[in-house]
């Protein structure tokens, strides 16, 4: 066999070992479960699922254990008068609140003062008290129900100014005017004081006007900061009064419009004063603005107005101050009257 035979037979051996180790054999059994590799690092968060529906209300609980008692409370078991007068009301805890007449008062006069003894602490109660004039300058024509009063002129020219106009006492006005009409006896009954002569004043309060003072508040003012107001004598007088007590003032006066769609504010102008009696701030305490209409004009239209004061401090009790009106047109009035109440 010459060698090219030879080298042929080697390369048809080799193709044939070749196609032979290229056919897969079959797969041979399982092998055993290696062991278990290392743990992996934590993923990321997952996003919050949305929140479910609210359940439903569980059934409601048992009521608790009663509380303890609380005391018992204070009524009046007995009322009776004592040799010198007084009220002497018997409470059911057993202590006593008398009731203090001031001279020549019935017990059922206002203006008492009120000691209630409780717990071995006595406590003191000042009850309301008021005052009314129709003693204003500005009212000449007497103070019987059917006068209506005399006209103010409230000019173009205050209009134009944003002035106000006061209405100040007299103490002439007032002793014409105040003139009780239902027979009062009572001698502490003073006519100076205003209508009531003094008899319902509160506690420790002897006067609530200054029919003729004329101090700088009673200066006119029309020029520099306003605001601005016409000279008026007299003042609501509080100077007895206390931080504390509120101030009620009723105003009563007709309003006679001179032109369509006229507008009238009113007030008290205000003045706090320090205890040398020295101005600190004055000011206008306003109520609701009134508008008359075109079917006003010339008609004469009654006002009853009430203003409140609260006062907060010394300055307040020390105060000025008057009834007052302003207005975006000409217009008429006529101060009638004016009622004070101070109430603790």
């Amino acid at each position: 066999m010459d060698n090219l035979t030879q080298l042929r037979l080697l390369a048809d051996m080799h193709d044939r070992l070749d196609r032979v180790s290229q056919q897969q054999g079959p797969q041979g059994p399982v092998g055993p479960q290696g062991a278990q590799g290392p743990a992996g690092p934590q993923g990321a968060q997952g996003v919050a699922g949305t929140a479910g529906p609210m359940g439903l209300r569980g059934a409601e609980g048992a009521d608790g254990a009663p509380g303890e008692r609380g005391e018992d409370g204070v009524g009046i078991e007995s009322v009776s008068q004592a040799a010198d007068g007084d009220l002497v009301f018997t409470l059911t805890d057993g202590t006593e609140q008398a009731v203090e007449l001031p001279t020549g008062l019935s017990g059922a006069s206002q203006g008492a003062s009120v000691v209630v003894q409780q717990r071995g602490n006595p406590v003191e109660q000042e009850l309301t008290g008021y005052e009314f004039t129709a003693g204003f300058v500005d009212r000449t024509s007497g103070g019987a129900p059917t006068t209506i009063g005399d006209n103010v002129q409230y000019t173009r020219a205050m209009a134009d100014l944003g002035q106000w106009h006061r209405f100040g006492f007299s103490p002439t006005q007032q002793q014409a005017n105040d003139v009780q009409y239902w027979g009062e006896t009572d001698p502490a009954f003073d006519q100076s004081k205003g209508l009531f002569g003094g008899l319902h004043m509160p506690n420790g309060v002897t006067d609530l006007f200054d029919f003729s003072e004329n101090g700088t508040y009673n200066a006119a003012k029309t020029t520099g900061a306003g605001p601005y107001y016409t000279a008026a004598a007299g003042s609501y007088d509080f100077r007895q009064c206390k931080p504390g007590d509120f101030a009620n003032i009723r105003f009563s006066f007709n309003a006679v419009p001179q032109l369509a769609n006229t507008t009238l504010e009113v007030g008290l102008i205000w003045s706090t004063r320090d205890a040398n009696n020295n101005i600190t701030f004055t000011f206008p305490l306003l109520t609701q603005p009134i508008p008359f209409n075109t079917g006003s004009v010339g008609k004469a239209f009654l006002n009853r107005i009430e203003i409140s004061a609260f006062f907060a401090s010394a300055e307040d009790v020390n105060a000025r101050a008057l009834p007052a009106i302003r207005a975006d047109n000409e217009i008429l009035i006529q101060p009638l009257s004016t009622f004070c109440a101070i109430v603790r």
